[in-house]
């Protein structure tokens, strides 16, 4: 019995979709924290910098490759973190424009990527459409 899931061609676009955006964010980011630490002269709080970023960015953006519902939600748990803790910390001490403007760049992305990490998987689980053909 061959059974036809519904939009499966719409789930493994999803899919690309969410991996193709995850790692953008986290070379993205990778790329911020090399020039941070280029620009403090390799200081001890740059090369942290340096250290962190590349294990925390590049891991949570490959993990959805093991394990789409766990990356998936290590994403979303991910930007939600950064969605509240970074205008927590920096209230008061940034202009509100930069505020969002770093949330749209830092927290967005994994939110958006997380969660058609868990759509993609929901419609591939899904039961077939009444529409499409079972044989």
């Amino acid at each position: 019995m061959t059974v036809k899931y519904r939009n499966n061609e719409k789930s493994k676009r999803m899919r690309s979709l969410a991996k193709s955006l995850a790692l953008v964010w986290a070379l993205w980011w990778i790329f911020f924290g090399v020039a941070y630490a280029v620009g403090e002269k390799f200081s001890k709080q740059a090369l942290l910098v340096l250290l962190v970023f590349p294990l925390l960015f590049l891991g949570s953006a490959m993990l959805p490759r093991l394990s789409e519902r766990t990356g998936g939600i290590v994403l979303l748990v991910e930007g939600f973190i950064i969605l509240v803790g970074y205008p927590w910390f920096t209230y008061g001490r940034v202009p509100l424009f930069a505020i969002v403007a770093v949330l749209f760049m830092l927290a967005l992305p994994p939110l958006v990527a997380g969660f058609l990490f868990l759509a993609a998987g929901r419609r591939k689980m899904g039961a077939p459409e009444a529409s499409q053909e079972i044989q």
